[in-house]
């Protein structure tokens, strides 16, 4: 009975640190993608008027 008790705690456990590890690792890929779509959001119009000046000349 101990056994038993033991191994599902340590089931529980396991369960817990993996949707803990799965949670960060969700919550880091977001702020990556968003970091990415952020300096994209910037560099596309810079990449524009970049662009347009060198033509101009």
């Amino acid at each position: 009975m101990a056994v038993q008790e033991a191994s599902m705690a340590g089931a529980q456990a396991t369960q817990a640190a993996t949707q803990a590890g799965m949670t960060s690792t969700f919550a880091a890929t977001q702020s990556g993608t968003w970091a990415v779509m952020a300096i994209g959001s910037v560099a596309l119009p810079a990449g524009i008027f970049l662009g347009m000046a060198i033509a101009k000349d």
